[in-house]
C-alpha cells in the first residue's frame, strides 16, 4: 500500500512537472513572430485568362532579392510590379508593368532577373522573344526607370545576370527538362553577348 502511495505521487509530481514545462514553452512559442512564405506580401497579381477558375486566386513564383544602396528589393513573377523594404520584414509596393505596348505576352515580368551593377540596379524577364528591353533604374524607390537597352535580343528563359570580381558581367539561363543550362559572357557597357551561349550543366 505504501509503494502504491509512492509511486502514485512520483507519477503526479512528474505530470504536474510536464504541465509546467508544456505551459512554459507554449507561452514562449506564443511570443514569436511567425512568418508566412517566407514573408507574409500581399501578392495576388495573375494575367493569364481563366487560370483563376479553378479555386487558384493568388499567383507568384521565383522571387528574387537583390541588395540596392541599402535596402532590399524584391521582384517575383507577375506582380505588375516589386517591393523595397529595409529590413526584410516590412515591405513597400511600387506599381509598374515592365512590358511595352508592342509585347503580346500575358506575362509582366516572369522569372525576372535583377541584378546590381556599379550605381544602377537592371532587370530582365524570361522571355524567347527578341524584343524585350533590359531596365535600369538609380531610383527604384521612385519608380523612376528607362532602358539601359530596347532589345536583349539572344533572349533567355529563366535569366540569371552575375557581375563576377573581376568585373565582368555575364548571363546564364535555362528551364528544361531537355535543354541544358547556357552561359554567356555579355559586354557590360552595351549588353551585347560577347561569343556565343555555351552548354554548361544537362539536367542528367
Amino acid at each position: 500500500m505504501m509503494k502504491t502511495k509512492l509511486l502514485d505521487g512520483i507519477y503526479r509530481t512528474r505530470l504536474v512537472l510536464t504541465i509546467i514545462v508544456i505551459l512554459f514553452l507554449a507561452d514562449r512559442l506564443s511570443a514569436q513572430e511567425t512568418y508566412c512564405n517566407p514573408l507574409n506580401l500581399d501578392y495576388g497579381y495573375c494575367p493569364i485568362p481563366n487560370f483563376t477558375e479553378s479555386g487558384k486566386h493568388r499567383a507568384t513564383a521565383d522571387p528574387v532579392i537583390v541588395l540596392y544602396k541599402g535596402d532590399y528589393y524584391l521582384f517575383s513573377t507577375n506582380q505588375m510590379g516589386y517591393w523595397w523594404s529595409t529590413d526584410l520584414n516590412h515591405w513597400n509596393f511600387i506599381s509598374r508593368s515592365f512590358l511595352k505596348p508592342y509585347h503580346k505576352v500575358y506575362d509582366d515580368l516572369c522569372a525576372p532577373a535583377v541584378w546590381v551593377q556599379g550605381d544602377t540596379l537592371l532587370v530582365f524577364g524570361s522571355t524567347y522573344s527578341t524584343n524585350f528591353p533590359i531596365w535600369m533604374s538609380i531610383d527604384p524607390k521612385a519608380n523612376d526607370w528607362k532602358e539601359a537597352i530596347g532589345a536583349l535580343t539572344i533572349g533567355g528563359w529563366d535569366p540569371d545576370f552575375f557581375v563576377d570580381d573581376n568585373g565582368k558581367l555575364y548571363m546564364y539561363n535555362g528551364s528544361s527538362n531537355s535543354y541544358p543550362l547556357y552561359g554567356i559572357e555579355i559586354n557590360r557597357k552595351t549588353f551585347s553577348p560577347v561569343g556565343t551561349r555555351k552548354e554548361l550543366l544537362l539536367l542528367n
